[in-house]
C-alpha cells in the first residue's frame, strides 16, 4: 500500500512541476528572442550567444551555465549590453 501512496505523491509532484514550468513559459515575453523550440530561445548579447530555457530558468552564456529568475536574467542582459 505504501508503494501506491509514494507513486501517487510522485505523480502529484510531477504535475505541480509541469504546471510551474508551463506558467513560467506563459509569462515569458519572447519579444526580441529567436525561438528554436517551444522551450528554447536565444539572443545575441555583446557579440556572444545567450541561450535561455524559461521553463527551467536556466541560461548559457560564453560557455557557462546559470540558473536564475526572469528578473535576474533581465538584469544580466542589461549589465552585459552596457558599453
Amino acid at each position: 500500500m505504501r508503494d501506491v501512496q509514494e507513486l501517487n505523491s510522485w505523480r502529484q509532484v510531477k504535475a505541480e512541476r509541469r504546471k510551474e514550468k508551463n506558467e513560467r513559459l506563459d509569462n515569458f515575453d519572447s519579444t526580441g528572442w529567436k525561438q528554436h523550440s517551444d522551450i528554447h530561445f536565444s539572443k545575441i548579447i555583446s557579440g556572444s550567444k545567450l541561450d535561455y530555457w524559461p521553463t527551467t530558468m536556466r541560461f548559457r552564456y560564453k560557455g557557462k551555465s546559470y540558473s536564475c529568475s526572469q528578473i535576474q536574467i533581465d538584469k544580466f542582459i542589461e549589465e552585459n549590453t552596457k558599453c
